[in-house]
C-alpha cells in the first residue's frame, strides 16, 4: 500500500467525518486526497456522511414520522452509491450514510425511534462492548431480521434496546452492518466524535486497515 493515493470521496458535508480514518493512511505514508466529486472509477473509498432524514419514497413507503427531508441529497447519495457499486469502490456510511447503505441494499428504515440521541453501549459479534456516540432518530431495519443473512452481516448492535416506541420482537438495534454484495460498511454512530485514542476507534481502524490491505471487506467477518 505504500505510495498509493487513497481518495476519500465526500459527496456532502465536511472534512471532520473522516478524521478517524486519516491516521490509518498517514502511518503508511499514503497520500490522502479528500474530494467532493468523483473524477473516475479510481476513487478508493466513498464516505457518505450524516444529515437529514431519508425520504421513505426511497424504500417504497410513505412518510409517517420523518422530520426534515432532503430529497435532492437522497438522489445525490444514491447516485454516488450506484457509481461505487459499478466500479467496485468500498463504501463507509456514517449515520445517515449508513441508513442510505441499508436502503440501497433493499432494506428499510424505522422512521422514528427514541433513545439514540445519546452515547450508549454497543456489542460486537465477538462479545466486546464499547461506548458509541449516537445522534439519530431513524434506524436501519433489516429484513428478514437475522444477525447474519445472505446480503448483510450485523457486526455490532445496541447492547440494550434503546428505543421505547419501536422494537419488533427479538430485534436487535443495528449499529454496524456490512453489506458484502456492495462492499458497504454502515456505521450508525459517529466515530469522528469519539476520543480518537479510544479502543473503539482502534477497532474500527483495524477493520478498515484490513479491508484496504486485501481489497476485500469480507476477510475480517
Amino acid at each position: 500500500m505504500r505510495g498509493k493515493t487513497i481518495n476519500l470521496y465526500l459527496p456532502e458535508y465536511d472534512y471532520g467525518y473522516v478524521n478517524w480514518l486519516l491516521p490509518i493512511f498517514s502511518k503508511d505514508n499514503i497520500k490522502v486526497d479528500v474530494r467532493k466529486l468523483p473524477s473516475s472509477k479510481h476513487e478508493n473509498i466513498l464516505v457518505l456522511t450524516g444529515g437529514e432524514d431519508i425520504s421513505p419514497r426511497m424504500y417504497g413507503s410513505t412518510n409517517d414520522s420523518c422530520f426534515k427531508l432532503n430529497t435532492k441529497r437522497d438522489h445525490h447519495d444514491w447516485n454516488a452509491l450506484s457509481f461505487a457499486d459499478r466500479h467496485n469502490i468500498p463504501v463507509i456510511g456514517i449515520c445517515r450514510g449508513a441508513q442510505m447503505c441499508a436502503v440501497y441494499n433493499k432494506h428499510r428504515l424505522v422512521q422514528h425511534a427514541t433513545g439514540h440521541m445519546e452515547e450508549h453501549k454497543i456489542t460486537f459479534m465477538d462479545g466486546e462492548e464499547y461506548m458509541m456516540t449516537s445522534s439519530h432518530h431513524q434506524m436501519m431495519l433489516l429484513k428478514p431480521y437475522k444477525r447474519t443473512y445472505s446480503n448483510y452481516v450485523m457486526l455490532a448492535w445496541s447492547t440494550k434496546a434503546q428505543s421505547k416506541i419501536y422494537m419488533p420482537d427479538q430485534m436487535r438495534e443495528p449499529e454496524i452492518v456490512y453489506f458484502p454484495d456492495t462492499h458497504q460498511l454502515a456505521i450508525q454512530g459517529h466515530p469522528e466524535r469519539l476520543d480518537q485514542s479510544s479502543a473503539l476507534i482502534k477497532k474500527l481502524q483495524f477493520i478498515v486497515t484490513d479491508m484496504m490491505k486485501t481489497d476485500n471487506f469480507g476477510v475480517w467477518i
